[in-house]
């Protein structure tokens, strides 16, 4: 953070290393991600595993893709974050599992009987 609040020419020489070296690293990360997918696509192909060989290619083809996180909230889809998306299905399952049983006796017979609690 110092660097980017005083801008003299040391500070932004050291900036465009720090810069450069990640880059670099990153493409380094992504080159070795790029050959472990080849290398699986290679024994999925050798394996005769056809459906996961067109799914890696395709999965090659397209590229990363984000997955946006979608919900249906009261008949409405909303994008939510991912903290809001729990506390919703938390919710919706508490409500589904959050019962308890009663025992009810008629004529002589026990009946279990499930309430939401």
């Amino acid at each position: 953070m110092q660097w980017l609040q005083d801008t003299n020419q040391s500070n932004v020489d050291n900036l465009k290393n720090v810069s450069l070296e990640t880059r670099r690293y990153c493409m380094n990360k992504q080159g070795e991600i790029w050959k472990l997918n080849l290398m699986s696509l290679k024994q999925r192909v050798r394996t005769k595993n056809i459906r996961d060989s067109y799914m890696d290619i395709n999965g090659f083809k397209n590229g990363y893709q984000r997955i946006t996180d979608i919900v249906k909230n009261d008949k409405v889809y909303q994008v939510l974050d991912t903290h809001r998306i729990m506390s919703k299905w938390r919710n919706h399952f508490s409500q589904l599992l959050n019962i308890s049983w009663i025992n009810v006796v008629r004529d002589g017979k026990t009946y279990s009987r499930a309430t939401s609690a």
